[in-house]
């Protein structure tokens, strides 16, 4: 009798001993809770990860909303929770309950949000799909520029997902500068070029332009150019010390890639100089009317960057006051002088240049408008 009491007491103490062994602190839990998103879509699937470990695990629960979802972990210490679930329209607290075998209880808590889901963009685009305006694509509900996937209209290239005009060719018919320059004055260099075939708005080019050691290159973007019309394009504000300068101006098409269309060389093309020379006056070389229209052409003048015309209406040539009429760029060489008053009109022209040394006039010519 006195054994199987000896006995009893001995499986109590060991079961008391067990127990008090395997309470252990919930401190020592580690635990996570994990989803795959806390915002979603009506019809998305939410996945839930929970996970126990390091002290005897009783069991896991989760809940979010009506819906709940446990797994018995049999003391174990590790205990693993997965669940997928399409939760409907609302906002919700989801909630990680985990027990340990003593009882005590960790939570962990997560908002998750679920919306209706868009099925187009503005203007009736479907999800994932491109809309009639390229490169344009829906793409969760806002459309994007994607011509990755949309590609580009005809004109167009892609860069950067968007589309941009294509550069075409641009033929190079004129570079105008200063043969001559002052030293340290400002001057510039102009390109003028006509386009082989119509051209998009928004293309854009690039010059570079070397004289002697000094470069410089810009960037210009054109309008619709037809087939055939001209652009003009200036390098300003340039300035040298003396010397003697080669010039070499490359214009380029900026697409994808960087693509040479034409390339100016002159050699010893620019001198720089302490003094300005005197220009010398044009000469006036036609001098004709076509009803009251004046037809005038006049002798093109080293070193000059315009020309101007002067008239007056005096009928003593020998004391005449001359007014500026018209000015005229260094490359132009005639004019017609449209629907001159009746009367008697004296001419004359001078050459000008970047530095402000005029020439002297030309010699007089006189018109009369009949009636």
């Amino acid at each position: 009798m006195e054994k199987k009491i000896l006995g009893g007491i001995i499986v109590v103490i060991a079961i008391a001993v067990l127990f008090t062994v395997q309470k252990i602190p919930v401190t020592q839990l580690d635990s996570q809770f994990i989803l795959n998103s806390t915002t979603l879509n009506l019809g998305e699937t939410l996945e839930v990860n929970i996970t126990a470990k390091n002290v005897p695990i009783k069991k896991i629960d989760f809940q979010l909303g009506t819906e709940k979802r446990s797994v018995d972990c049999h003391n174990n210490y590790e205990c693993l929770l997965h669940a997928s679930l399409q939760p409907a329209i609302g906002v919700y607290n989801a909630k990680a309950i985990i027990e340990t075998s003593s009882g005590e209880k960790k939570i962990h808590t997560m908002r998750i949000t679920v919306t209706k889901q868009k099925s187009e963009c503005v203007n009736g685009v479907r999800f994932d799909s491109c809309s009639e305006e390229k490169p344009l694509y829906c793409s969760n509900g806002i459309l994007v520029k994607n011509c990755s996937i949309c590609g580009c209209n005809e004109g167009f290239y892609c860069a950067e997902e968007s589309c941009s005009p294509i550069a075409g060719k641009l033929e190079l018919v004129q570079v105008n500068y200063p043969k001559e320059v002052l030293k340290d004055a400002k001057f510039r260099v102009s390109v003028i070029m006509k386009a082989e075939k119509t051209l998009r708005s928004g293309a854009t080019y690039l010059v570079e332009l070397s004289l002697g050691n000094l470069v410089r290159s810009e960037t210009f973007t054109i309008g619709e150019l037809a087939q055939t019309d001209s652009v003009k394009f200036e390098i300003r504000e340039l300035s040298l010390q003396e010397s003697v300068n080669d010039i070499n101006l490359s214009v380029y098409a900026l697409n994808i890639e960087k693509e040479l269309l034409e390339n100016f060389f002159e050699k010893n093309a620019v001198t720089v100089v302490s003094e300005a020379k005197t220009l010398e006056a044009p000469q006036i070389t036609q001098f004709f009317l076509e009803g009251n229209d004046l037809i005038i052409s006049w002798s093109k003048v080293e070193n000059a960057s315009e020309y101007k015309l002067y008239k007056s209406v005096d009928a003593n040539p020998v004391f005449i006051s001359y007014s500026l009429f018209q000015s005229f760029p260094a490359e132009q060489n005639s004019a017609v002088i449209q629907e001159l008053e009746q009367g008697t009109h004296f001419f004359v022209m001078t050459a000008d240049s970047e530095f402000a040394n005029e020439s002297g006039y030309s010699e007089v010519e006189t018109i009369v408008v009949q009636g």
